[in-house]
């Protein structure tokens, strides 16, 4: 079954923009949670109060950089 996309809201009007999750990955205990998107901004949730605690837009540099992403340690997000 196809979906439809949702007519264009009308201007001037404040509606939600729908963002696909590319990726998302727990922390070791399962005590946070960050999600990619397509939008390319982070979101970063803690499990246990169900509430998102960062958002940051991933920049990406232009041509060869020296500079690495240190991930899976704790307190990493």
């Amino acid at each position: 079954m196809a979906v439809e996309p949702a007519p264009p809201p009308p201007p001037g009007s404040r509606v939600a923009v729908q963002r696909h999750i590319t990726g998302l990955s727990f922390d070791d205990r399962g005590d946070q949670l960050i999600i990619a998107a397509e939008d390319e901004t982070f979101r970063l949730y803690n499990c246990k109060i169900g509430k998102q605690v960062a958002c940051s837009v991933l920049l990406l540099a232009q041509g060869p950089t020296d500079s690495s992403l240190q991930a899976h340690k704790n307190a990493t997000f």
